[in-house]
């Protein structure tokens, strides 16, 4: 059967290796048979032209006549506004087979507000996730990953995994994004073809419960959240590692002759000290989305410390009706050490053990001025006298003072699960990045809106 190019939104063939039998199956399967894309070479043939090609999936094209697939269509459109639902329930858009570890509605492809096509873990029970290349990272409950994976690892197609026995090769179709039929194909779609009764029907929510505000690109939950490293070079001062990461900002490329350069990626939206008026859920968006980078940093086999979080270094990377992004910069002044000493970066924003004489601190120091950065989204902070820095514990005692007097008139659960977590003066007793992205997860159910009115 033809397939209008423009009509394809992707393509899934089972992965070779140990994801391949279920998700054979589930191509197969008599439920997806409007969706099925048989294979378009003899047996003879395709052998052929994988040898000619190197491989089973060296090339997008090989695989899509080589191998009994999936097809998935704009004009088939989705059951649901959630987007093309995988799942064991025969009401899933593509049925999979009952299998440990796939739930009845498992994981959605949609699209982002940047029209880039994502899946959703859909709060299965065992998660979900996407992999680039060969990095080994868990799957996540209530994850979401982008489907097109970094430019570093184009050659590569990114899987969809599932379970341990079900895993899918994605390939994507060439589409101009930017062009006006595309963006319509993406917006209808994403409205669906069901409507709000039928969506919360389908999915067990009733007309009364809230459900979670959608959030943009969200992190990975509380596991890991960093999805792709690879290293590009190494020069006498280290080792420069490509690090995808969804709140850190991008590394573009590095040359090391005649002189160390690095390029960065340009986030247009300012930083947040350009910002004001925050609604509570972009803040706590803002706090789940650092706290996911800052588990990453401080969770490498060699952990880094930020040590320069402020406002001016958060930059916004996108803001709209979804909520905030916002992204890590300026790592100028980061370590990658176990052991620390260095008095440095800006002195209102640094944790009292900072300013502490040649003691040694750690990665701890981070979540103090992160949680300073939310507290000043919420209620400012107090003027920094430039006699405190002589007197750290005063300065200190003084932030906290002045968020708790803003808790007591407001009643703001953030700012009150900041004071009592993360500007903590004893650094043994602040949370980790770790729990802190894991609280700041269940901040963001009780702080979310009704989807549906």
């Amino acid at each position: 059967m033809a397939f209008e190019p423009e009509d394809v939104i992707a393509y899934l063939f089972p992965h070779k290796g140990e994801g391949f039998p279920d998700a054979a199956s589930a191509v197969g399967y008599k439920k997806n048979k409007r969706r099925f894309k048989a294979a378009e070479r003899t047996p003879d043939s395709a052998r052929d032209s994988q040898e000619r090609s190197g491989g089973e999936d060296s090339i997008d094209e090989n695989l899509i006549e080589n191998l009994d697939g999936l097809v998935l269509l704009f004009s088939h459109g989705a059951k649901t506004g959630a987007g093309i639902v995988l799942g064991h329930s025969d009401s899933s858009d593509v049925v999979l087979r009952e299998r440990k570890g796939v739930s009845r509605s498992h994981v959605a492809l949609t699209f982002n507000d940047q029209n880039m096509l994502v899946a959703r873990d859909m709060g299965s029970s065992g998660g979900t996730r996407v992999v680039y290349k060969d990095e080994k990272l868990p799957r996540v409950k209530g994850s979401e990953w982008l489907i097109q994976g970094p430019s570093i690892v184009k050659d590569q197609l990114p899987v969809l995994d599932i379970a341990d026995k079900m895993q899918f090769k994605v390939v994507l179709p060439q589409h101009d994004v930017e062009s006006a039929d595309y963006i319509q194909r993406v917006a209808r779609f994403r409205l669906g073809t069901a409507g709000p009764e039928s969506i919360m029907g389908n999915f067990g929510i009733s007309s009364g419960s809230s459900t979670q505000l959608p959030t943009g690109q969200q992190s990975p939950s509380a596991v890991e959240t960093m999805f792709f490293e690879q290293v590009v070079g190494r020069g006498g001062f280290g080792t420069v590692t490509y690090a995808w990461n969804e709140h850190i900002v991008a590394f573009r490329n590095a040359t090391f002759f005649p002189e160390p350069r690095l390029e960065i990626e340009y986030v247009p939206g300012g930083s947040l000290d350009q910002h004001n008026c925050l609604s509570t859920i972009e803040r706590t968006q803002i706090l789940c989305q650092l706290t996911s980078a800052l588990e990453y940093l401080h969770n490498r086999p060699v952990r880094i410390t930020h040590r320069d979080i402020k406002p001016q270094n958060i930059l916004d990377s996108e803001r709209g009706e979804r909520g905030i992004v916002v992204k890590f910069a300026d790592f100028g002044l980061s370590k990658e050490s176990e052991f620390l000493q260095t008095i440095c970066g800006m002195p209102e924003w640094l944790a009292r053990e900072v300013l502490s004489l040649r003691r040694p601190y750690d990665e701890s120091v981070d979540i103090w001025s992160l949680g300073l950065v939310l507290a000043w989204l919420e209620c400012g902070l107090p003027n920094y006298e430039l006699g405190m820095r002589r007197d750290s514990r005063a300065w200190a005692k003084e932030v906290r003072r002045h968020i708790q007097s803003h808790c007591y008139q407001t009643g703001s659960v953030l700012l009150s699960w900041v004071l009592d977590n993360m500007v903590v003066e004893d650094p043994g007793m602040r949370l980790s990045a770790r729990e802190c992205h894991v609280e700041a997860w269940q901040l963001m159910k009780s702080a979310e809106e009704p989807r549906y009115r």
